[in-house]
């Protein structure tokens, strides 16, 4: 019996010790939360927090900062990580997939934050950015067709085709921000309505030709001599 409780006694320290190791985590966790954020599920980050540095293309920084590229140039969705850097644009991870299914003579996709950028990328998504694009791209845009965060892939994929494969909604007949930049000139040229009237669309040349039709004289008609009596 004396040897019984002896190894009780010897066994017992190694209970408690199992036991304080395995449920001091839980004690700790109970009684010291973490805090709740608003994380948004597809991003992992806090839908208010400040774009963190970017350790591959630091030069993106301001870029990602400016006010008119903090949601995606299609569906709004905020803090978009991914660019198509021929159109200069940012967008979100379910949006750059519909711009890679493009093909690469309309977008190139690249990772803001994963790919090395070349120089020229940086250039063209610096100087056209969102708001410019958006201002050339859905210039005949209804409100209501506008592409939201929530829609389906199916709705993003369709309507980010007829954006800028079909240019359902661009302003007729004037260079894209892109061409414009290749050209040398202001790739925001229509932003703020600037140089945004199609002066070669027939619908404003119409009433033109009709006031100019009313302004001309007609010829008299000749007069017949008079008979002879």
């Amino acid at each position: 019996q004396v040897v019984c409780v002896s190894e009780v006694i010897v066994f017992a320290p190694s209970i408690s010790s199992f036991l304080f190791s395995s449920l001091f985590p839980v004690l700790f966790c109970l009684l010291h939360p973490t805090p709740a954020l608003d994380f948004d599920v597809h991003r992992k980050l806090p839908l208010d927090a400040m774009p963190p540095k970017n350790n591959v293309n630091p030069e993106l920084d301001p870029v990602i900062a400016d006010p008119v590229n903090r949601t995606c140039a299609d569906c709004d969705a905020k803090a978009p990580r991914w660019a198509s850097v021929n159109l200069g644009i940012l967008v979100c991870l379910d949006c750059s997939g519909a711009h890679r299914n493009l093909g690469t003579h309309i977008s190139v996709v690249k990772s803001v934050t994963l790919d090395k950028w070349q120089a020229k990328w940086i250039t063209t998504v610096s100087k056209i950015g969102n708001k410019a694009s958006n201002a050339f791209y859905e210039d005949r845009l209804e409100g209501r067709e506008k592409l939201k965060e929530q829609d389906s892939l199916e709705t993003k994929a369709l309507y980010i085709r007829k954006k800028y494969e079909h240019k359902v909604w661009c302003l007729r007949n004037k260079p894209s921000p892109s061409e414009l930049l290749s050209q040398g000139r202001p790739p925001d040229l229509y932003l703020n309505g600037g140089d945004s009237r199609d002066r070669s669309d027939s619908r404003e040349r119409r009433p033109q030709d009709r006031r100019q039709r009313r302004r001309t004289p007609s010829p008299e008609p000749a007069r017949r001599p008079a008979a002879a009596g």
